[in-house]
């Protein structure tokens, strides 16, 4: 959208990718804070963010860190309103940032670690919260699909190709 307004310039595709930089350090101030309830650890969190290599050498050039780090770290957020307020439209925010962070650049699924160690178990329990939790698995099936699909199709052409070897 940038290039059709501006034309094919490369300041626009940085600019794209130095905005989701400057995301991913305000939403990790948002989410320390709101793990901690401290404001000097929030901002402390953010400066070392905005510093930091990642941001500082990926946030200026055309490459999925930065989009992959700002989804990561609203799904953190999202993550954590969801834990204090379980409504369907927390955890559905959630989980479209947590599929975007995959389908942005999968190793940054690493998240999902630290969330387990804090995720309310006892929800499970609870059939109330069954259908929250089957909604967000739709989402994140679109994920694997999203990977296994095109590989699937590759298999299927490939082995029935006339060129095939013994």
């Amino acid at each position: 959208a940038g290039w059709k307004i501006f034309g094919m310039e490369l300041w626009v595709a940085r600019l794209v990718t130095i905005l989701f930089a400057l995301g991913a350090v305000v939403f990790t101030y948002l989410f320390v804070k709101k793990l901690f309830k401290r404001e000097d650890l929030a901002l402390l969190s953010a400066f070392f963010t905005a510093i930091s290599p990642l941001l500082v050498f990926f946030g200026r050039n055309i490459q999925f860190d930065a989009p992959a780090l700002f989804f990561m770290t609203a799904a953190v957020y999202f993550f954590l309103v969801w834990k204090e307020n379980q409504t369907m439209k927390n955890i559905v925010i959630f989980m479209v940032f947590f599929t975007l962070t995959g389908l942005t650049k999968y190793p940054f699924l690493i998240i999902a670690v630290p969330l387990l160690s804090i995720f309310p178990f006892k929800t499970i329990k609870n059939k109330k919260y069954w259908k929250q939790f089957g909604i967000g698995a739709l989402i994140f099936i679109a994920f694997i699909l999203w990977f296994l699909l095109p590989n699937l199709a590759k298999a299927q052409t490939s082995s029935a190709g006339p060129g095939r070897r013994a």
